[in-house]
Formats: C-alpha cells, sequence, structure tokens
C-alpha cells in the first residue's frame, strides 16, 4: 500500500536525519517562515544582516557566510526528479575550494551606496534585490566596491553556487535549496504576487543563505556551455562564449524553475526585473 506523504512530513524526517548526522542549522518545522517575514513591510524586521545600523557597504563583509571546501555531485541528481532538463547532465563530480558567500542577494541599498543610483524596476523598499542590472553593470559594480573596500569581491562560479544552494558539506538533498517545498524556500511564480520581495524572508538552507531558490535569477561568473562529464576541481566553464550562466530561478517563473541544480543563461547585456546577483570571495587557507 502506498502511503502518500507531505512536504512537511518529508522535510521532518530529514531535519531528524540531519540531527543525528550532527547537521545543525535554521528549519522551521511548521513550514511557516520566521516570524519576521509575516510582516514584510515593517522597517524594523526588513532588515537581515547583523547591524542594522551599519552602512551598506560595510554590511557585505558582515554578511559573508564561509563554504567549507567539498565535493558533489553536480547536476540533475536523484532529487530534482523528473522535472530535469538536458543541460543539467551529465552527472559528475565537482571539487570546491572554500569561499565566502553573502547570505543574501545584493540589495538595493548596497547597489546605490555603491553606484548612486538605483536601476530597479520594484523600488519599494531598499532592502529588496537589486534587479535590472546586466552582467557588465554587475562587473562595474563589483570593481568599484572592491576599490572602495579593498576586498575581491567576484561572482561565485557556477560550481560554487550550486555547492552552496545545496547546502554544501551539510548537504541534506532538498530539491530546492533548504526544503522540498518551493513554496517554504522561494518565491516563484506561485506565491509572489508577480513582484519581488524583501531578501531574507523565506527559508534558509543549511548553510544560513537566503534566497538561493527564488526572488530574483542570479548571475554567475561562467560562460554558459554543456556540462565536463568527468571529475573537475574548481572548474569555471567554457573559456568563451555567447553567453553567461544565471541560477537560482524567480518570482516571475514556476516553481521548478528553483531547484538547486536549474540552469539557465542570458546574454551579458539582458538585464531584467527577475535578474539580480550575490557576491563571494576567496579564503586564504592557513
Amino acid at each position: 500500500m502506498l502511503i502518500k506523504t507531505t512536504p512537511f512530513q518529508i522535510n521532518l524526517f530529514v531535519y531528524g536525519m540531519c540531527i543525528l548526522l550532527g547537521l545543525h542549522f535554521p528549519f522551521h518545522l511548521s513550514g511557516k517562515v520566521p516570524f519576521r517575514t509575516q510582516f514584510p513591510e515593517s522597517p524594523l524586521i526588513q532588515k537581515v544582516f547583523p547591524n542594522p545600523q551599519q552602512d551598506p557597504i560595510a554590511s557585505i563583509a558582515a554578511s559573508m557566510i564561509r563554504v567549507q571546501g567539498g565535493s558533489f555531485q553536480m547536476g540533475c541528481t536523484a532529487e530534482q526528479g523528473a522535472e530535469c532538463t538536458q543541460d543539467e547532465f551529465p552527472v559528475h563530480q565537482v571539487t570546491v575550494s572554500s569561499f565566502r558567500i553573502l547570505k543574501t542577494e545584493i540589495t538595493q541599498a548596497h547597489w546605490f551606496a555603491v553606484m548612486g543610483m538605483n536601476p530597479s524596476q520594484n523600488k519599494r523598499s531598499d532592502q529588496f534585490p537589486v534587479e535590472n542590472v546586466s552582467f557588465q553593470e554587475v562587473e562595474l559594480f563589483i570593481e568599484k566596491l572592491n576599490s572602495l573596500t579593498g576586498k575581491s569581491y567576484r561572482l561565485p562560479t557556477e560550481a560554487e553556487w550550486e555547492f552552496a544552494s545545496r547546502g554544501g558539506r551539510t548537504n541534506c538533498g532538498y530539491k530546492f535549496s533548504g526544503s522540498f517545498d518551493p513554496s517554504i524556500a522561494a518565491w516563484h511564480g506561485g506565491n509572489s504576487l508577480e513582484k519581488s520581495h524583501v531578501v531574507g524572508l523565506k527559508l534558509p538552507n543549511e548553510l544560513g543563505l537566503f534566497d538561493m531558490s527564488g526572488n530574483v535569477w542570479e548571475w554567475c561568473a561562467d560562460w554558459y556551455g554543456p556540462y565536463n562529464p568527468v571529475a573537475q576541481s574548481d572548474p569555471r566553464g567554457p573559456s568563451s562564449g555567447n553567453e553567461r550562466v544565471v541560477r537560482g530561478g524567480s518570482w516571475a517563473g514556476a516553481p521548478w524553475f528553483c531547484r538547486s541544480a536549474i540552469r539557465y543563461h542570458y546574454l551579458p547585456a539582458f538585464k531584467s526585473p527577475f535578474l539580480g546577483f550575490r557576491l563571494v570571495e576567496d579564503v586564504v587557507e592557513e
């Protein structure tokens, strides 16, 4: 006899297994979002950064989360189900070095602090993700940010992005980033009311990263191309190409577009209200 299970029951089982394995991370068994997310327009609870009084540029460094390097199976693994697209094959082993990644997408406050303007279409709060930015504009933002901070921020590689979305070495095998239920983990076309939302309102994944699934697609550093089937270390994609990789899905698309393995691609000059980015930086191993 087949027993029908709910996303809550599946999440509960996986959570229990993670606890047994010593993998502890923020989790909401009820399927409800954290308290602050139930009132997204309140200025008292919009910010997810460590110090709400901190200036936007300084808050970036304070909100970087270390991802310990490791190996994983990249592509259409079993939990991704029957919705995989052809470019998610073949599944292949990838090893990535340690890095730090911003726990949210870059916000409009971040962008304005660096660039002095806001290109976004949805401007209801400066804690919304910046969007409507091309790959070239993102590269210019990073160049200016690094000049201001002395840091070496960059876009994630596609492999780094997927490793982080899956929870890194604390990966519990979710279909989406941090959950089997896309509505718990992501703003997508079925729950977004056709708009982006304040960053950090949905369930974080095992690493404490928000919005790796949904809200806005995120630019990656790689040129788009087919996967190399052989095991690789720190792959950076094709050496040249026409389009850049984007990851994560958005508020404008179907829930299955928010899966951790989903891939898409746009011309570097393309910009859209459903497309943004987040930053990473290298870790110097001692």
